[in-house]
């Protein structure tokens, strides 16, 4: 039997159709990313994942923030949570919302005004309108993004409070 190897062939996205921004330069590509965590709301094995990440982002040699929006209802609860894990504390930044569309539009100004390396933000109902959003001030800021939503569970979540409490108890 005999096997040929196909040569990787580079396509500019002009060529497949899609647009190149003229503005965004290869230096800007360096930055911008968004991604995207969809888990349980509230689950802890979601919050044991994100936990890793979270303390990595605070030991980035970046001199800016990582910064954390999350909702107002929450705040001492996740403010318990924070103090209960091993991040580097002087590098972190929470900020609050009180619903999905202040979160993200506060994300969007803390990403493009360049202050944050990272955002860190849970937005539950983040569109691919709010995600291209997201984007684009990462890029203006130099920054980066990760967007967690919660999927809408067919059965009742715990409390907060005990979530917090008992998630990725050491």
């Amino acid at each position: 039997m005999m096997y040929s190897m196909i040569q990787p062939q580079t396509l500019h996205p002009h060529e497949i159709g899609l647009p190149q921004p003229s503005d965004i330069t290869q230096q800007d590509r360096l930055y911008g990313h968004v991604n995207e965590v969809i888990a349980p709301a509230f689950s802890s094995l979601s919050i044991c994942l994100i936990t890793p990440i979270l303390s990595q982002l605070t030991r980035n040699h970046d001199d800016r923030w990582l910064t954390l929006i999350a909702s107002s209802v929450f705040t001492g609860e996740i403010s318990h949570w924070l103090k209960n894990t091993d991040l580097n504390t002087n590098k972190l930044l929470m900020l609050t919302a009180d619903r999905s569309e202040q979160a993200l539009s506060l994300a969007c100004r803390a990403l493009s005004s360049g202050n944050s390396h990272t955002v860190v933000a849970w937005i539950n109902d983040l569109s691919e309108q709010g995600l291209e959003k997201l984007e684009q001030a990462a890029i203006l800021g130099k920054s980066d993004a990760l967007a967690i939503r919660g999927r809408k569970a067919t059965t009742q979540q715990p409390a907060i409070p005990e979530f917090f409490s008992a998630a990725c108890a050491r």
